[in-house]
């Protein structure tokens, strides 16, 4: 094994180098046919080649030594894969190119065409006789019309074949579903990478006509149906399905690597797996963002944002203020001031600034936002938003706050729909999310799609309620007078469910979606899926008290066997969810915790567990706080019940507010 990662380190380069001259030189037209097979055949060769020798390797073990021979054989397979990808996205530019030229040809001579039919169609006019040129002119201009009524956005579900009509089930279109990877079982997760014109605006539901046919490299491949890199057009080069193969057969070894230095990631040739974040594990694409984000910050001196708050106006003072600053000026440090108190900031009251705002942002008072389904801890835009007259602005606000708070690493208390995330991804959406939105129209869908209508009274429209005032609207040209039919169902469904995801709420997903890329590009947050991006603003939903016990400090005479920290657990664990929120709330300024734990907390200086210190000052005080430090000042209390009374009330009455007292 350690011989075949010798081998591999001596010998790739050489071949990839020579593999990759000689398929540039065919692309360029300077080498024949045959050169290019031959260097084709010498990359399989070299991939297999170190497929076998990291198969080797891998059955060792997963220790540092195994690790430092795996790295060298990686790093040559990607070069290699480097090369190879630029050749033949070189080669698809030049078909996209000459495609384009072919199109604009037709287009100048149909234009031509139509010129001329006009000028007959005039001159028969003119003269008052009909020929057959104006009436074939009539007839092709009749039936381009017609096509045009029938064509209409749609979207997708890969996830469904049977479930979305004849067009996808070959494939998938720009929203099909890729696997999380962070997913053990490999399902479907996520979605395809975004287009380059989703950072400028708000992207259409997708055709039916698949974009690309699933590739047969591997059953791990069945979910890599689009481009990465956003381009989502023609099918998988040979290339691209040996490299995503290996890949795939590799994704433990190589995350292995990753993980311990995440920061080769925006370096060649690791870089290249940017492009296909789906084979990233979670924890490695969330610490290569980090350090993206870190460096960002530290590129420049931004200036600090001084913010003077109240709180009773916490949502319109923080719009206000932070609207007087670009998006780059964001990136500077925030102050907080709340009016009244004696609070300094040293990042415990920015931290709880995060958490109030966020949660009045949900604040059913600006009409922003409303829960998907009754009952429901998941939120999306309102449809009848504009009842608030500064809607758009706020939407935008919300944007910038959102991205900040993920600029900032702090975690915020709002929880969107699984379609909203996709949205902010510039991603798309699939009927199937009309159940997280609106499960009784959902199951409406999906008895309709199971079912025989042929003698239900369907038609392409749906009912929109508008302030209380139901308005019909047509998912089609003169969709009123077009039935539902078993045939043509699916797409009633893909229409019906895009209206209601997207289409009612297009303005203000577009206002959001400004707001947040002023502060983090597209192309930045798409290295993750729609789970993924709700972890890295939301945190853990849960808190775990054994996580959190284990990621505690103690200081000031206490430690884990004192009599005061053992009846300080006891307590705790007695609390309920909201009860542990406060108290988290009350000690680090936040009710949410980091994706890593507790042992990812943050204080003024950077990482800081969750800590508890003696306070000698007598038993007769409540435990006092400083959320700067993440730090508990416990008093000796005398007993479990007096401990348990006091951190209750302590928590209760003043997790919220700093002040001396």
């Amino acid at each position: 094994a350690a011989a075949a990662a010798v081998a591999a380190r001596t010998t790739s380069s050489s071949k990839a180098s020579k593999a990759s001259r000689r398929l540039s030189s065919s692309t360029s037209g300077e080498a024949d046919g045959a050169s290019s097979r031959q260097s084709r055949m010498q990359l399989d060769s070299l991939w297999q080649s170190l497929s076998k020798g990291l198969s080797a390797l891998q059955k060792l073990g997963d220790d540092e030594q195994v690790i430092g021979l795996l790295n060298p054989a990686v790093e040559c397979f990607l070069i290699c894969s480097q090369d190879a990808l630029q050749v033949a996205e070189a080669a698809k530019k030049k078909a996209d190119a000459a495609a384009q030229q072919k199109k604009e040809q037709e287009e100048q001579e149909k234009k031509a065409k139509e010129e001329k039919e006009a000028k007959e169609r005039m001159d028969v006019e003119q003269s008052g006789e009909p020929t057959d040129q104006a009436a074939t002119a009539a007839t092709a201009t009749a039936t381009e019309t017609a096509t045009v009524a029938e064509s209409k956005p749609m979207i997708v579900d890969a996830s469904e074949p049977s479930a979305v009509g004849a067009g996808a089930d070959a494939g998938t279109g720009a929203g099909a579903a890729a696997t999380s990877a962070s997913s053990d079982s490999g399902a479907a997760a996520g979605a395809a990478g975004p287009s380059e014109s989703a950072t400028s605006e708000l992207p259409t539901a997708p055709s039916t006509e698949p974009l690309l046919s699933p590739v047969s490299a591997g059953p791990g491949l069945q979910r890599w149906t689009s481009m990465e890199d956003g381009s989502g057009t023609g099918d998988l080069s040979k290339v691209e399905r040996d490299f995503l193969a290996f890949v795939e057969l590799h994704r433990v070894v190589i995350n292995n690597i990753l993980k311990k230095r995440p920061g080769i990631l925006a370096e060649p040739p690791y870089s290249l797996l940017t492009r296909y974040p789906t084979v990233l594990d979670f924890r490695v694409k969330e610490k290569y963002f980090r350090d993206v984000m870190k460096k960002r910050a530290h590129s420049h001196r931004y200036h600090r944002i001084g913010l003077r708050i109240s709180r009773a106006r916490i949502f319109e003072d923080s719009c206000h203020q932070l609207s007087r600053h670009t998006g780059d000026e964001l990136k500077g440090r925030i102050e907080v001031q709340f009016e009244g108190e004696e609070g300094v900031d040293a990042g415990g009251l920015m931290r709880e600034w995060y958490y109030l705002v966020s949660k009045a942002m949900m604040n059913a008072n600006y009409c922003l936002f409303i829960q998907s389904n009754i009952g429901s801890e998941t939120y999306q835009p309102n449809p009848n938003s504009n009842f608030n007259g500064s809607h758009l602005e706020y939407f935008r606000f919300c944007g910038r706050l959102v991205a900040k708070a993920i600029f900032d690493n702090q975690v915020i208390d709002c929880h969107f729909t699984r379609s909203f995330y996709k949205q902010i991804l510039g991603k798309d959406v699939s009927w199937r999310d009309m159940q997280a939105v609106d499960e009784p129209h959902y199951k409406s869908f999906l008895w309709m799609l199971e079912n025989d209508i042929c003698e239900e009274d369907y038609t392409f429209t749906i009912d929109i309620d508008r302030l209380g005032k139901m308005e019909t609207v047509d998912l089609k040209p003169n969709g009123s007078n077009i039935n539902v039919t078993n045939k043509n169902k699916k797409e009633y469904v893909r229409l019906a469910a895009y209206m209601r995801l997207t289409g009612i709420i297009k303005d203000q997903i577009e206002e959001f979606r400004k707001g947040f890329y002023e502060v983090i590009p597209q192309k930045d947050i798409a290295l993750f899926d729609d789970t993924e991006l709700e972890m890295i603003i939301s945190g853990l939903p849960d808190i775990d008290i054994d996580d959190m016990q284990a990621n505690t400090d103690y200081g000031s005479g206490y430690d884990s066997s004192s009599p005061q920290v053992q009846w300080f657990w006891r307590a705790v664990r007695t609390f309920d969810r909201d009860e542990r929120v406060k108290l988290v709330q009350f000690v680090t300024g936040t009710g949410k915790i980091p994706i890593g734990g507790f042992a990812e907390l943050v204080g003024m200086s950077g990482p800081q567990k969750f800590n508890i210190h003696k306070d000698r000052s007598g038993h007769d005080r409540l435990p006092q706080a400083h959320t700067c430090f993440n730090q508990l000042d416990l008093p000796v209390y005398n007993s479990y019940e007096e401990l348990r009374l006091n951190l209750l009330m302590a928590i209760k009455e003043g997790s919220e507010g700093f002040g001396f007292a």
